[in-house]
Order: C-alpha cells, then sequence, then structure tokens
C-alpha cells in the first residue's frame, strides 16, 4: 500500500510531535541502546504518519485512527505521573501496555483490547514512544 503521506512531511510532523512532548531527539547524547531503541521507535512513528493513520491534531496531540471500520479516532494525550503510577506495579508488559493506552486515550477500560492486532500493535507502538519505556 502506498503511502498517503510523504516521508519530509512525516519527519517534520515527528519533530512537531517531539518539540510540543519535550521527547530528546538528539542522539548525540544517547548511549547505544538508547539510541538503537529511539530508531527504531521514530521509525514505527513514521510509519504510521507515513500511512496517514497517525496525524496531529491542532494541539499538537497524536490522534490514530484504526483502519476498522467505523472506528473512532483516539487521540493520545500528555503523560503524567499519574499515568506511570497506575502502571508501575503491573508485571505483565500486555496488561501495562493496555493500562498505559488506556489512560493516554482516555478510552474506556478493556475497549483496547478488543482491538485487531495489527491495530494493537499501533497503539503499543504510539504508548512506547510517548511514554518511552
Amino acid at each position: 500500500m502506498p503511502n498517503k503521506i510523504a516521508k519530509e512531511v512525516a519527519e517534520k510532523e515527528f519533530e512537531k510531535l517531539c518539540v510540543s512532548r519535550r521527547i530528546e531527539t538528539d542522539i548525540t547524547t544517547f548511549n547505544e541502546r538508547e539510541k538503537a531503541i529511539f530508531n527504531a521507535r521514530k521509525a514505527d512513528m513514521l510509519r504510521l504518519m507515513m500511512a496517514g493513520t497517525l496525524v496531529l491534531n491542532e494541539q499538537g496531540d497524536p490522534v490514530y485512527t484504526p483502519s476498522l471500520k467505523d472506528a473512532k479516532p483516539l487521540t493520545f494525550h500528555r503523560v503524567t505521573g499519574a499515568v506511570l503510577m497506575e502502571a508501575d506495579n503491573i508485571t505483565g508488559s500486555v496488561e501495562r501496555l493496555l493500562v498505559l493506552a488506556t489512560a493516554l486515550t482516555k478510552s474506556v477500560p478493556g475497549e483496547l483490547a478488543k482491538l485487531e492486532a495489527p491495530e494493537f500493535r499501533a497503539i503499543d507502538d504510539i504508548t512506547a514512544f510517548l511514554v518511552g519505556r
């Protein structure tokens, strides 16, 4: 499937998101592990942006629209300490992801778990990038 958004445009939107969310993009200060993680997560975000399923709203918040029929767009709100604390004691990675993503998108608990695997992975990619964990 061809991209709907040019890579250059997606990269500008990615930078805009990072500035808005105060996400460090100067990888020269990162160690090798941090560089690899950041680059992989950046690639995930750019892929979603180029596909047109992840856009920024006027407030600079990422909005993901699942490709399923009648799917509602999910706005990812800012990460707060409360969001991190809510997931802090959860050991299962999928359960932790659901708690974080549900809090960030202000979704009804259990709603995101109903998404098909490709949509769920996209939510995982966005959440991992925004939370940085």
